[in-house]
């Protein structure tokens, strides 16, 4: 597999800053050179698998620089349809550094707002909006992700740039029905009302 376009084809996909690109590429052949991370995978397997090892080191490069790229958004880009063994991987990419450190909604928003074509305005409230949702406790136990898209929904209608839900699952990769969840649980317990009023 060559690691450079397949990184360039993920990077271009997701529209990774090309110093992601580059560190990434970079770790990708430092780690694959070490025979001991090739421990109990097959020959046969060694293809997906080193897929699976691109996905979580860009997935953790990208969280360090506070621009992050979900698992399973790299693995699609790459036609890897399952998960299988990411958590191994992971575990194994610590004694080289890769950690997947966690995630704050608000590192989604600028990425999903230029895929959504959103202004900087709209940002801004998807940020205050994932603030005052953090304060009341609402974005325990979310995942990041659709705390960032239901932000993002409802900033978009406060600005006068409405997006609909097919479009935000399209940008964001969260469902309707998920989104519906979370933008319900944002209005009713984060004082939304409060966010445009805000010097």
């Amino acid at each position: 597999m060559n690691i450079e376009k397949e990184i360039e084809k993920v990077g271009k996909a997701l529209d990774l800053p090309k110093k992601i690109q580059t560190r990434a590429i970079r770790r990708l052949k430092e780690i694959l050179e070490s025979e001991d991370l090739m421990r109990g995978f097959s020959e046969k397997d060694r293809k997906e698998y080193t897929k699976k090892t691109l996905a979580v080191v860009i997935a953790g490069i990208s969280r360090e620089y506070k621009n992050p790229r979900r698992i399973s958004e790299i693995l699609k880009v790459m036609k890897v349809k399952n998960k299988k063994g990411i958590k191994k991987i992971s575990e194994r990419l610590r004694d080289f550094g890769i950690r997947l450190s966690p995630v704050s909604p608000d590192q989604f928003v600028p990425y999903f707002c230029d895929k959504l074509g959103l202004s900087d305005d709209t940002k801004s409230t998807a940020i205050e909006i994932i603030e005052k949702a953090t304060e009341a406790g609402v974005t325990s136990d979310r995942q990041p992700a659709t705390v960032a898209a239901a932000a993002i929904y409802i900033a978009a209608i406060l600005g006068d740039e409405h997006r609909t839900q097919q479009e935000i699952y399209k940008a964001t990769g969260v469902s309707d029905v998920t989104l519906r969840a979370r933008t319900k649980e944002l209005l009713e317990l984060s004082k939304i009302e409060d966010v445009k009023r805000e010097p």
